[in-house]
């Protein structure tokens, strides 16, 4: 359903026909499109190919769109009823499919937080928030690979000058990427204890495709050892992750977790490993030591 596309009277007419659904409901996709908008046309404005155009939810119709559904969703005869309504599917329906705002958090050039503290996530929701990251890291890869395409380094000078001018230049065009590209830096998925070790290698993966975010929070999850291992082993070598937080976690060995942190003294050159060593946080109480980054 186009939420956009109703008039307020209409969504309220939406919501009665989807209570009454609600127990045989097994397939749910809200969405937030300018009015008249057909999906090939979604299609052909998020197509890569065509240049200079904006995607589909940086148009200035979709913000229009999305001022407006926020409007009906804010008004008080809708806001009190589908909450909870939202509430009630996500917990008795025979959901397979559930749409709820995913492939604008992918293609939002300009979300750098996500809050999902508290949300009763899952280990196949995490999953959704990692593929939201690797489709930011694929969208940075594509356009990097664009903007270099036609860089050669400079055959009249000579070998060590030429290649430290291509290597400057490739270094400019991943910043030119990077601000253009955007993507998350911080992430909140704490207080979720239906997530666990599954969703700590899930989004491991997707971060070593992705180096852009700097601060991650699993605090009271379902986490163990296992997610303590993957990311240290990802922080000896990623540019950006310097604080994740694993306090509080319920899974195997978690009595031993606390807070992962890069120290102010570690390397955190976007091309090279960090080298780093790891070492006990003598500073911390026992309850929270983890090893430092340093």
């Amino acid at each position: 359903v186009n939420i956009a596309a109703l008039p307020r009277k209409d969504v309220e007419e939406f919501l009665k026909q989807l209570s009454a659904a609600a127990s045989r409901l097994t397939v749910l996709k809200l969405m937030c499109l300018p009015r008249d908008t057909l999906s090939y046309e979604l299609d052909s404005l998020n197509d890569p190919r065509a240049a200079g155009r904006l995607p589909a939810f940086q148009q200035p119709q979709h913000h229009d769109a999305v001022a407006i559904a926020s409007a009906h969703m804010q008004h008080a005869s809708v806001r009190f009823r589908l909450y909870p309504l939202l509430e009630r599917i996500l917990r008795t329906s025979p959901l397979t499919e559930l749409q709820l705002g995913m492939e604008g958090l992918a293609a939002h050039l300009g979300l750098e937080e996500l809050d999902l503290t508290a949300c009763r996530l899952t280990d196949q929701g995490v999953s959704c928030v990692a593929d939201i990251i690797k489709m930011h890291a694929k969208r940075r890869v594509d356009a990097g690979w664009v903007a270099g395409l036609r860089q050669y380094p400079d055959l009249s000078l000579d070998a060590s000058m030429a290649s430290t001018r291509h290597y400057q230049a490739m270094r400019d065009i991943a910043q030119q990427v990077d601000a253009q590209c955007g993507g998350l830096l911080h992430l909140e998925l704490a207080e979720n204890p239906e997530v666990t070790d599954r969703s700590g290698i899930a989004l491991c993966d997707a971060l070593s495709l992705d180096r852009r975010l700097i601060l991650l929070s699993l605090r009271a999850c379902g986490c163990g050892l296992r997610t303590e291992a993957e990311f240290v082993r990802l922080m000896r070598s990623h540019r950006a992750l310097s604080r994740v937080d694993l306090r509080g976690s319920s899974g195997p060995g978690a009595a031993q977790l606390g807070i992962l942190k890069v120290t102010a003294g570690c390397s955190t050159i976007p091309y090279g490993p960090a080298g780093a060593v790891f070492r006990p946080n003598a500073r911390l109480p026992p309850c929270l030591s983890s090893p430092l980054l340093v």
